[in-house]
């Protein structure tokens, strides 16, 4: 009677894990699809100074020593006398020393980590009908945070029941050299946005620009525009039928990302 008991308590405990399993798996998927991407890149850049720099560290120096020491004997004569002497003995020992080591530099090299978080589904809270036109729109070489930043602005325009913008590989390309100068620049400006424009190929009367600086991802990005209403008004405005965008990683600023929108109607 003892062996279907057991085979009872068996079958019990096999249920058991088999649910437990199945529950924390199901909390594992349910986590991968609503995490967050992160993806980081190293940027280092060679700082020249005016002065030499020192820079010291401190580290072990192992290696042999020749060391010596006296040793004292004792020992009785013939007449019971104890009479003592010394003797050297000499011997290499290993010996480790914490010792300072400095250098004197002119160039030093600093580098830092650009972290962004991008959403592994930016669309999965859209409808149908939404998803449909934003998922038909044409890229053109747009790459991770300027492509959500892309649908984001389009995104915002279908809410508001304007049409969605195309993008123009000329126009990102203008986005991403005036992202480029304002780091370069370390400041932001929209100075000579029409000569730009102009040497970009577009010849149009409405155009407008948005940058910004120091967000790290295209959703921060994007709410502090909305929150504008100069901003708002470009990226909402229902002439405008072409839209390019551009980001920069910039190390030479403490604002590591330049961000620039172009607005054109064609």
């Amino acid at each position: 009677m003892v062996y279907p008991k057991l085979a009872i308590w068996l079958g019990v405990l096999v249920f058991l894990m088999g649910w437990s399993s199945h529950g924390i798996m199901g909390q594992q998927a349910e986590a991968s699809t609503t995490g967050v991407a992160r993806r980081c890149q190293r940027v280092c850049r060679r700082i020249q100074h005016k002065h030499l720099i020192r820079r010291c560290k401190r580290r072990w120096n192992c290696g042999p020593q020749y060391e010596c020491r006296w040793i004292r004997y004792s020992h009785l004569d013939s007449d019971g006398n104890r009479r003592s002497y010394q003797k050297r003995q000499c011997a290499y020992v290993r010996r480790c020393s914490n010792v300072q080591v400095c250098r004197y530099l002119k160039w030093t090299l600093q580098c830092r980590n650009i972290c962004t978080n991008s959403p592994e589904q930016p669309l999965a809270h859209l409808s149908e009908e939404q998803r449909h036109k934003l998922v038909n729109l044409k890229t053109c070489g747009l790459r991770g945070e300027e492509l959500l930043l892309f649908q984001q602005v389009n995104l915002a325009r279908l809410r508001h029941k304007r049409h969605p913008l195309r993008c123009l590989t000329k126009l990102i390309n203008a986005a991403r050299q005036w992202s480029q100068v304002q780091c370069f620049r370390g400041q932001l400006s929209h100075s000579r946005l029409r000569e730009r424009l102009q040497k970009a190929g577009f010849h149009c009367k409405q155009y407008a620009e948005n940058v910004a600086a120091g967000r790290n991802t295209a959703v921060q990005v994007f709410h502090r525009w909305m929150r504008s209403p100069h901003h708002r008004r470009h990226i909402l405005h229902p002439k405008f039928t072409h839209f390019g965008g551009g980001l920069y990683l910039c190390s030479s600023s403490k604002y590591t990302h330049f961000w620039t929108q172009l607005f054109v109607k064609k």
